[in-house]
């Protein structure tokens, strides 16, 4: 089976890790219609044979190809920022101290079998001194692999509740309870914090207000979260 790396900053691989989420929007690819995203259509947005057909909305002769910068099937693994490192002060078996001492220079090829562990800054941001970028996680490094069940096209402001939920944004702060106990959910506040979190990651290459296409990736949840046991 085909596996493709994806890079996932922080929270979102906490919320993984929990359950939460089952999506990822993606801009990959897509350069030239989000230059002018508003004047860019398609006719359908399954994708077809691993692309989408674009179409200009003032010049019907006008047409972009996008393809899929994944494949439809297969698994993802998780490219997060990490750390290669082990206690500077072990000997063999015997702790002789516990400062941390961070691997130096290129990654090997596959990971060293005596003392070197993996850090993630997801679990723990101070854990080292500084961390390696998501960019450079090679495939042995990564811990989270899971299967991409679904993809589809859409524009970023077309994202739901539901779709936010599944993004792994935490929901809980934006439902409310009138007096009779019914719930009701701050949806326009709760899109928003899924905005803020674009900005945050995106907003130099293309933010919310933009409203760029994406590509929604869909794939399964960690059917065992953290915490619940074996």
């Amino acid at each position: 089976m085909s596996s493709h790396g994806i890079l996932m900053s922080a929270p979102m691989v906490r919320a993984w890790l929990a359950g939460e989420k089952g999506e990822t929007r993606r801009l990959r690819g897509l350069d030239k219609v989000n230059q002018d995203p508003d004047n860019w259509e398609v006719r359908s947005r399954v994708i077809v044979d691993g692309q989408i057909l674009f179409t200009h909305k003032n010049n019907a002769l006008l047409h972009y190809v996008a393809k899929f910068p994944w494949r439809h099937t297969g698994e993802l693994y998780f490219k997060e920022t990490f750390q290669l490192a082990k206690q500077s002060g072990s000997v063999g078996d015997e702790w002789i101290g516990d400062e941390i001492l961070e691997w130096d220079g290129r990654l090997p090829k596959e990971k060293p079998e005596l003392f070197w562990d993996l850090y993630y800054r997801a679990d723990d941001e101070d854990i080292v001194h500084w961390w390696r970028p998501s960019i450079f996680m090679p495939r042995w490094a990564s811990r989270i692999c899971t299967k991409l069940t679904g993809a589809r096209l859409e524009r970023l402001h077309d994202i739901t509740v539901e779709g936010v939920q599944a993004e792994g944004i935490d929901i809980m702060p934006f439902i409310s309870k009138d007096e009779e106990g019914i719930k009701d959910v701050d949806e326009d506040g709760f899109i928003g914090a899924y905005a803020d979190l674009w900005d945050k990651l995106n907003g130099k290459t293309m933010s919310w207000k933009n409203n760029p296409w994406v590509w929604i990736l869909e794939f399964e949840r960690n059917h065992q979260p953290v915490g619940e046991g074996a």
